[in-house]
This record gives C-alpha cells, structure tokens and sequence, in this order.
C-alpha cells in the first residue's frame, strides 16, 4: 500500500523527465528498506537452514550452513546432493518472490 502510486523522476542530461510510475522495488533511502528485505529474505534462509548439511564444524551440532550480512549469502555446501536443494529452494523463491 506504501507504494501502490509511487512515481519517480529520473536525470537526463541534467532535466528532469515526466513523473514515471514503477511497479517494483523500494524508493532509495527508503528507511522500511532493510526491514521489507528481512522480511522477504528470511523464509529463503529457513529453507536453506533447514534442508542443507552444510559443514559440520568441531563439534558435531555445530554446523555452518550459511552466512548472511546485507544483501551478500554464501552457502557452504559439502554433500554434492544439496546441490539439487539448493536449486529447489531458489526456484520456490523465484515463483513467491517473482525476483
């Protein structure tokens, strides 16, 4: 709803051009950013945290699936099998997200 008549003006050769309205995405510097992204990146993440072994550290309940800070993820894959996981869970993402 926060967006629902957003419009936006871009620079072109220093004018300005007519309001165009966009569909997508957030304003930037828009300060619910950080928080819509943590919304929507999360039930990504649980999908990972849950089907992924990631890598067994020192101890044996200790596992490094994945590592997140701001928009950056890097998942630790060891069992080639979680491969095909992987693939799944960004196609389901891809289908609810549209990204």
């Amino acid at each position: 709803m926060l967006y629902a008549s957003a419009e936006c003006l871009v620079r072109l050769n220093w004018t300005l051009t007519e309001p165009v309205s966009f569909g997508r995405g957030v304003r930037q510097g828009c300060p619910l950013s950080g928080q819509l992204y943590a919304l929507a990146i999360e039930p990504f993440l649980c999908l990972f945290r849950r089907r992924l072994t990631g890598m067994v550290l020192w101890e044996p309940e200790l596992q490094l699936v994945l590592s997140v800070y701001a928009d950056d993820i890097l998942l630790v894959v060891q069992d080639p099998g979680d491969l095909a996981w992987v693939e799944a869970c960004q196609a389901i993402y891809l289908a609810v997200s549209s990204a």
